[in-house]
């Protein structure tokens, strides 16, 4: 399971179903969280609310475009989610 904070917007556009993926950045903290393991869920932390969701897939993938300001570096860990937990 992987546990991670998130902006209220995005938490907001996952539990609606326009945000159908989440997007971490190719770097060792999240290496060191996500490589070489098998993850079910993904909990999400915004101040008091927390939400859980099935994980589909984690696959490497090219920064999207309307992420380059927010992530480094040229790929990053895109995280498709299911339902919610």
């Amino acid at each position: 399971m992987i546990a991670t904070t998130i902006k209220a917007r995005h938490l907001d556009d996952i539990e609606a179903g326009v945000k159908t993926h989440d997007y971490r950045a190719c770097n060792a903290f999240w290496k060191k969280r996500i490589e070489g393991k098998v993850h079910r869920a993904i909990i999400f932390i915004c101040g008091r609310r927390i939400k859980g969701f099935k994980v589909k897939s984690i696959t490497v993938v090219d920064v999207p475009p309307h992420h380059r300001d927010l992530i480094e570096g040229d790929k990053c860990y895109a995280i498709e989610l299911g339902g919610g937990l």
